[in-house]
């Protein structure tokens, strides 16, 4: 009975062996070519071997005491597969430990490149960034001498109009008057737009002074709308302000009339003929609240964010033919942000536009 159990062993052990042989042979030459190349891949080989290595001599020195061999070749057999499978061992721990040095050595050599690349792109961005600040730089000289160099000029042309239209009021030739008076409408948007120049530089150049002082901001309403009386009526528009009273900001009394005129002045260009302009002023818990409600063309929502941008102009077919630089809301926003304010817009196209601003109370 033991020799046919030592039989059906042998009989059945050797041939699942080999099945399994084959099997793992062809798992790993698969593993191995979809990661050849790789670290992972190159310790395949000595793996699959020891696996199998490990199974034959297990399965030789089983093989050899079975069959009742004496007692000093199945010692041989071990001792014979031990020393292989140390070698093979020793073999794949020296290729894995020189993977592992050259993978070191790689990682060292990238970081040290990565470095070096990250330094040389942090100093081509620095300058860069120093470039555009120069030509930046230059453009605002630029802008602001040219602007300083036509102030001179376009205020004598001013002042010549101004005496002459009044003195020759009787005396000119009525065609030539109203052809004197189209060069002084003219020449007063070209001073607003050298003064809008004149302003921006400033502000670029961080030079714009900004004079906090007390001043009633009702009175500063009520006469910014009484000077633009001749604006408003070109386009028949009807002002309404309701006076709250004394209303005591601390501000730059001269920078906030200019933002009066200028969001006084838009309400009034893209307004419709016969439309309305509504001024209210109130008192907020620490703030003054000037809002400018017009019933003009309004603002569609995607051209909102374009302004208060240096040169931000709305382009559309309701607005292609009124002159503007883009500048007059770049300037107000500077004002109120500088004067410790706020600057605010509502819209709806086809309906009209409110602009609201706050300062400090006094």
């Amino acid at each position: 009975m033991e020799q046919i159990l030592k039989y059906l062993i042998l009989g059945i052990g050797w041939p699942v062996l080999i099945l399994m042989s084959v099997l793992i042979v062809k798992r790993g030459y698969s593993f191995y070519s979809s990661l050849k190349g790789t670290v992972i891949g190159k310790l395949i080989i000595p793996t699959v071997f020891g696996w199998l290595f490990g199974m034959y001599s297990l399965g030789i020195v089983s093989t050899a005491y079975m069959i009742c061999l004496p007692w000093y070749y199945t010692v041989i057999f071990a001792f014979l597969t031990f020393l292989i499978a140390i070698n093979i061992v020793y073999k794949a721990m020296k290729g894995w430990e020189k993977e592992a040095t050259e993978l070191q050595a790689f990682y060292e050599n990238l970081e040290v490149l990565v470095k070096k690349r990250t330094a040389e792109l942090e100093k081509a961005h620095s300058l860069a960034i120093k470039h555009e600040k120069e030509i930046q730089k230059l453009k605002d000289q630029f802008v602001f001498i040219a602007a300083h160099e036509l102030k001179t000029p376009v205020t004598a042309i001013k002042w010549a109009l101004e005496i002459t239209l009044e003195e020759g009021k009787d005396h000119i030739n009525p065609e030539l008057y109203s052809h004197l008076q189209q060069i002084q409408s003219s020449n007063e948007r070209l001073i607003t737009l050298v003064d809008d120049l004149l302003n921006v530089a400033r502000i670029e150049a961080g030079t714009i002074k900004i004079v906090p002082a007390d001043f009633d901001l009702d009175i500063i309403i009520k006469s910014t709308i009484e000077e633009m009386q001749s604006v408003f009526k070109t386009k028949n528009i009807a002002i309404n302000y309701d006076p709250p009273g004394k209303v005591t900001v601390l501000a730059d009394q001269q920078r906030i009339k200019q933002v009066l005129i200028n969001l006084l002045s838009n309400a009034t260009k893209y307004n419709k003929e016969k439309g309305k302009i509504t001024v209210k002023l109130e008192t907020l818990k620490n703030h003054a609240k000037v809002s400018i409600t017009d019933t003009g063309i309004g603002i569609k929502k995607v051209d909102l964010k374009k302004l208060f941008q240096k040169f931000g102009r709305v382009e559309s077919d309701e607005t292609r033919d009124i002159e503007g630089t883009g500048l007059g809301l770049y300037l107000c926003k500077e004002i109120i942000t500088k004067s410790k304010g706020e600057i605010k817009v509502e819209s709806i196209f086809g309906k009209g536009s409110t602009f609201s601003f706050t300062v400090p109370l006094a």
